[in-house]
């Protein structure tokens, strides 16, 4: 277990559509968020990216139920906490969008708003 855990504050998921003139930004709820972290969380534990000997040989999950609920509670909390956002779109496009709100939720983080 963790004893020093880094403060997370926000986080951000961009699409890099090549090419495209739009742009989409979506804020997500807690609900969404803590769906994000637990499948992120999961991802590693469950060993669905693990194998041996040049990766050739599937290394099985390591979790537990005890784990697992560990890791549930986990992200409930941290989503409850963070801001989460989706940017969809050009890196041309999303290059200053994502840096301009990023600025904002910043600013507005700092002055103690959510």
């Amino acid at each position: 277990m963790q004893t020093n855990p880094v403060p997370l504050r926000l986080i951000v998921a961009p699409i890099i559509y090549p090419g495209v003139n739009e742009y989409e930004v979506d804020e997500w709820l807690a609900g969404k968020i803590d769906f994000h972290v637990y499948e992120e969380l999961s991802r590693k534990i469950r060993g669905t990216s693990r194998r041996i000997a040049r990766y050739s040989i599937p290394v099985g999950s390591v979790d537990t139920d005890e784990i697992a609920q560990l890791r549930s509670h986990t992200s409930k909390l941290v989503s409850k906490k963070v801001r989460g956002f989706l940017f969809k779109g050009s890196i041309a496009n999303l290059e200053q969008l994502i840096s301009d709100s990023l600025r904002r939720v910043w600013q507005k983080e700092s002055s103690g708003g959510r």
